[in-house]
């Protein structure tokens, strides 16, 4: 009977102090970088890109472009006291209004605005190119509205025009690899502005058209 005790004893504790040990591993506090987090990315200047991250406290954080590509390398300042898990990111300038350059060695760094020890970058370096060139014309447009799309583009486009209440008017795909040039009609579309956004791998390019009869 007490050796069964004892080992029931032995048994309780030994629950109890994986309890505590996994207990107190949750109470430390972590930051992780979930995207962009992988090989092969290619994001476009001047287009639009969400970075998310995972962590356990609720405290804000600090968010960061590292260009590895330059010796020392160089710290981008993007967005400061940034609270939940995602933000959307528009690769211009970051908040000091420095340009940010194209370049093959980047990586997102998220640190804890109250302890910057707490923080984590990017597993994988990503590249930041050159936005493809896209001409719209005529804007104002009466009847349509042409979309050229540079020689050298090979993208797969996603173009989807949508009024000012966000609701979406037109949508259709384009390969560029086979064709450089579209119209889309809005001689039935009421006088107003409207938002073309083309939607690729590199990013998402937002134009804005009036039309005006």
């Amino acid at each position: 009977m007490k050796k069964r005790i004892h080992l029931l004893t032995t048994f309780f504790l030994a629950v109890l102090m994986i309890a505590g040990t996994m207990s107190a591993a949750a109470r430390t506090p972590f930051v992780k970088v979930l995207q962009p987090n992988h090989a092969n990315i290619q994001w476009a200047l001047k287009t639009r890109h969400l970075i998310s991250w995972d962590d356990n406290f609720t405290k804000p954080v600090n968010i960061d472009l590292v260009n590895y590509g330059v010796s020392p390398h160089t710290v981008y300042h993007l967005a400061t006291n940034i609270s939940g898990s995602t933000y959307s990111w528009y690769i211009y300038k970051d908040k000091n209004g420095y340009t940010i350059p194209k370049g093959n060695y980047f990586k997102i760094r998220i640190s804890s605005v109250v302890d910057p020890t707490i923080k984590d970058e990017s597993d994988k370096y990503f590249k930041i190119v050159l936005a493809p060139t896209i001409d719209v014309y005529p804007n104002p447009s009466t009847t349509q509205v042409t979309l050229k799309f540079n020689e050298k583009d090979n993208e797969n486009y996603t173009v989807t025009l949508y009024n000012r209440y966000n609701m979406r008017i037109i949508s259709r795909t384009v390969n560029t690899n086979y064709l450089k040039e579209i119209r889309i009609n809005t001689f039935d579309l009421p006088n107003g502005i409207y938002f073309l956004r083309l939607t690729s791998a590199r990013g998402v390019i937002s134009k804005k058209i009036i039309v005006q009869h």
